[in-house]
């Protein structure tokens, strides 16, 4: 007898797999998927190992057979999703899922099949069972729109308990697999080719194979001349298997690699052997320093050992052009995984990097789950980047810790690139537990000689915007900032302006009563639209039409307040008519095709100024921009989080390093309210260490990472005094159980109200707990339904 353990794909949110018998005559493997029995249903898994002998003492339930389409997941990944289910406290198959290729899981669906005798069925029932006579595979919704029924859920339980209906259960088709075409192949055979030579010639031509609808456009087809091909056995109708390839059709540049600096060649050759101390790299380089052409190297090298290679951006606009690097040096070798990709190709992506017909891997953070074997390098840039934190869903994983362990279990090197590293990963590397590389200078890159490592870092001028108030403007422009945009027009060089905050303004606000309109699902305020004078919710993209009057005193005094990256395009082309103007954030872009078009716009001199929010700021190499201004640096330095100050010294740093990347100087101009910030002045100065230096000591002196752990948890309830009152009675269950458990170390805070305290019709109450082991607390407490657990938050909104 052989036992399985079995990650089942459950709604409930199990931590632990279950154990099924393995039928005799059954061939499985770990990784592979199953169907398995669970309660009245049949549910997909996917097998973590197989013994001889359980453990478990109850009965056993045989498995149903093998899900063929889930294909089997590596070992590797599969001892990946155990450490995070225990790690992040989530339940095991939401680990598992994101190693699937996608679009192959399948929901289980409830039917109701007519059986017994209907006599005495009520009209309600009668309209039901006429419905289901004419859809058997309705659903519950479909029922109610075709009958106009109310009440349907309790109606249909009725029927059951009944007899009129059966409940059925059954597993939905998955929506993605090989896309397979009919198509005409030639089979190698002898023979004569006289009544088709030319029918045979064009698909010789083709590689010997050509989808069947192509081979009956060809000029040359007719009926007698493929009807000759096929029963000479020439060639046959197949079924073959077409690529959902998203690089198809695009041309990337082949580069020649650069001779490096001494301080590359340094950081590479210490990369290459870190795999053997187990120790994640952390490349700390200033902006343009040149940390891609390390990344590159130790690629190319990694690929000549046998190995293959993982490099992960924080967005998707900077999949272009890395994927454009990666793919120029290493060409048709480049995979790319990211959420903008349909889930065909995603799927046929991810089974060729399993099939190893790829060996370079290039995507955004769920990339780190690609079934790589023989993994030896694995890269994070922008590692300071919130995006590489899983927060809205099951496992809410830090993809840098991901890494580290993922790169333990495979032997690869991890490197971690930024000019500006989380708090937490510089601490850890003046601590040692990673190894610091350090590329102190800009450089040039000549092809085919030496990389100079002689450019200068931008000028930072900084603006004090009350003084520019006091001075009678009151523009969003500093008079600076103005004229700056005009001298950099006149030469015919690009501006890049950056502000954290999409729209045309923050608000609206009636100026006689001060009624500002919010989202009533969530909370907040709405951000103002000028296109389409539409009032949006970022929290839940809920919009409506902006007032023209109060809508609660009726008066026509409503006015915007503040500004954002549309009221900025708006001045622009306001004061210079003349410039090109082009948007980037996530109104203005919605794929990575969108990202990769203002990309090319730029390098290709389309573009005159380029107003962004934070995603301009993110490794983006733009060699025309000249001009950076940040047009208020105090929406990303008023955050109410502890890590306010880091974030915008890290986007200050980042934004400024698009600046003069190339043989023309750059400069910035930085508007601001808080001129004398540390955080502003560090940024102006290119300065990390002063900056790590005063921040490393607010976190002593308040307890914050990396001096502490912390775990957030959060209850959503429909009613704000019901997620209160569960939120207090969980703090009190977490203090009673750190007394009987004697986890002397851990500490309950709150429960308090969320910053954003409605998201989504949801009111919500959060409890924060310091910990450095927080299963040892958390498995003490059973979580209710309502309850989310985010184990080393990255947001506390």
């Amino acid at each position: 007898m052989r036992y399985a353990e079995v990650a089942v794909r459950s709604d409930a949110p199990y931590r632990h797999a279950f154990t099924y018998s393995v039928p005799p005559d059954l061939a499985l493997a770990p990784g592979q998927g199953v169907l398995v029995p669970f309660g009245t249903r049949t549910l997909q898994g996917v097998v973590l190992s197989i013994s001889p002998t359980t453990h478990f003492d109850g009965k056993v339930r045989s498995l149903v057979g093998v899900a063929g389409e889930l294909p089997l997941v590596p070992p590797h990944l599969l001892e990946l999703a155990r450490w995070m289910a225990e790690r992040y406290l989530a339940p095991l198959f939401s680990c598992v899922a994101p190693l699937l290729p996608a679009g192959v899981e399948r929901r289980t669906r409830i039917r109701f099949v007519p059986v017994g005798d209907h006599q005495g069925a009520t009209g309600e029932q009668r309209a039901i069972l006429a419905a289901l006579h004419e859809n058997p595979a309705a659903t519950p919704s479909d029922l109610q729109r075709a009958t106009r029924l109310v009440r349907i859920p309790t109606t249909l339980d009725t029927m059951v308990r009944r007899g009129l209906l059966r409940r059925d259960y059954f597993l939905d088709a998955p929506s993605a697999g090989p896309r397979l075409v009919r198509s005409m192949r030639l089979t190698g055979r002898a023979g004569a080719v006289d009544v088709a030579g030319s029918l045979y010639r064009r698909l010789e031509q083709a590689g010997g194979v050509l989808p069947l609808a192509t081979f009956r456009r060809l000029p040359e087809w007719g009926n007698a001349a493929a009807r000759h091909l096929v029963e000479t056995g020439l060639a046959l109708e197949t079924e073959e298997r077409v690529l959902r390839d998203p690089l198809a059709g695009k041309d990337f540049p082949l580069s020649e690699a650069p001779i490096l600096t001494s301080a590359q060649a340094a950081a590479v050759e210490q990369i290459l052997a870190a795999d053997s101390s187990n120790r994640p790299c952390l490349l700390h380089g200033v902006t343009g320093s040149g940390k891609t052409e390390v990344y590159l190297a130790a690629t190319a090298a990694t690929l000549a050992a046998g190995r293959r290679a993982l490099i992960l951006v924080p967005e998707i606009s900077l999949t272009p052009q890395t994927v454009e690097r990666f793919a120029g040096r290493f060409p048709g070798r480049v995979a790319v995984l990211h959420s903008a990709l349909s889930d065909g190709q995603r799927y046929d992506q991810w089974c060729g990097i399993r099939e190893r017909r790829f060996d370079v891997v290039v995507g955004s953070r769920s990339a780190i789950f690609a079934p790589l074997e023989e993994l030896g390098l694995i890269v994070i840039d922008e590692e300071h980047e919130w995006t590489y934190k899983q927060f809205e869903q099951q496992p809410r994983y830090q993809t840098r810790d991901v890494a580290a362990h993922l790169a333990a279990l495979t032997g690869a090197s991890v490197v971690l690139g930024s000019a500006t590293p989380d708090v937490v990963s510089y601490a850890r590397a003046v601590r040692g537990r990673y190894q610091l590389l350090e590329l102190p200078d800009r450089v040039r890159p000549h092809i085919g000689g030496a990389t100079e490592a002689d450019a200068a870092l931008p000028k930072v001028e900084i603006v004090d915007l009350s003084r520019e108030l006091r001075e009678g403007n009151r523009s969003i422009f500093s008079r600076s900032l103005s004229l700056a945009l005009q001298e950099v027009l006149t030469r015919g060089e690009q501006a890049l302006l950056f502000l954290n905050r999409r729209g045309s303004a923050n608000f609206l606000l009636c100026r006689d009563c001060g009624h500002v309109p919010r989202c009533s699902r969530c909370g907040i305020s709405f951000t103002y639209h000028a296109e389409g004078e539409r009032l949006l919710c970022h929290q839940c993209g809920r919009s409506r039409r902006a007032p023209s009057v109060c809508p609660r005193c009726r008066s026509t005094r409503v006015r915007r307040l503040g500004a954002g990256t549309q009221r900025v395009v708006e001045e622009v082309e306001r004061h210079f008519p003349d410039a090109r103007v082009v948007r980037w954030d996530r109104d203005s872009v919605h794929s990575a095709e969108d990202h990769g078009d203002i990309f090319r716009r730029l390098q290709r001199g389309e573009a005159d100024v380029l107003v962004g929010t934070q995603m301009v700021a993110k490794g983006l190499d733009l060699p025309l921009v000249t001009l950076v201004g940040v047009v208020n640096a105090d929406l990303s330095l008023n955050v109410p989080e502890y890590y306010s100050a880091e974030r915008a010294f890290q986007l200050l740093t980042q934004v400024a390093g698009r600046a003069g990347r190339r043989d023309r100087p750059g400069r910035v101009i930085l508007q601001t309210y808080a001129p004398n910030h540390y955080a502003v002045r560090a940024a102006a100065d290119h300065d990390y260490g002063s900056f790590f230096n005063r921040e490393i000591g607010v976190r002593r002196r308040g307890e914050y990472p990396p001096f502490a752990r912390l775990t957030r948890l959060v209850h959503a309830s429909s009613g704000s005094e019901r997620a209160e009152a569960e939120a207090r009675r969980m703090a009190a269950e977490l203090r009673r159980a750190i007394v009987e458990g004697r986890s002397a170390s851990a500490e309950v805070i709150g429960p308090s109200p969320c910053h954003a305290a409605r998201l989504r019709g949801r009111w919500r109450w959060q409890i924060l707990i310091r910990c450095p082991r927080p299963s040892d607390l958390l498995n003490l407490v059973s979580f209710p339904e309502g309850w989310s657990i985010d184990v080393d938050p990255q947001t506390f909104a």
